[in-house]
């Protein structure tokens, strides 16, 4: 039963994982077309752990804390950035994609960043299993 439990946990964590990506990014899409393209973020990222879990014989009690960090990174990735990227998305469905509208180099640093220690720190716990 603890199993079932523990496993539970992390679904649920998952499911509010998603969440949180799309409630973080979905408002600064400019346009419906970004906002259902930003949606297939969750599920993309599932689809690469299943397929991560199939190459290498893990289990959902190992690939989920992976998607949940996976899902996490990004929003804190851009914390304190959000309305320069709306701005800078708007900018480019208007003009394209110029030198002047891209997304800062600190920004994707700041992303870069948050998806390693996301990344580290779900290793360490996937192996500790």
């Amino acid at each position: 039963m603890e199993d079932f439990s523990h496993l539970a946990v992390w679904w649920l964590a998952a499911v509010l994982g998603a969440v949180v990506f799309m409630a973080c990014f979905v408002p600064i899409m400019p346009t419906v077309r970004q906002k259902q393209g930003i949606c297939i973020g969750p599920v993309a990222g599932a689809a690469v752990l299943v397929v991560f879990a199939i190459m290498k014989g893990r289990t959902l009690d190992t690939v989920l804390p992976m998607f949940v960090a996976l899902m996490l990174a990004f929003p804190v990735g851009v914390i304190g950035h959000r309305g320069k990227m709306r701005d800078k998305l708007r900018d480019q469905e208007v003009n394209g994609q110029t030198p002047e509208n891209a997304i800062s180099y600190g920004v994707t640093v700041q992303v870069l960043v948050s998806l390693l220690i996301f990344g580290a720190l779900t290793m360490i716990y996937v192996e500790s299993l």
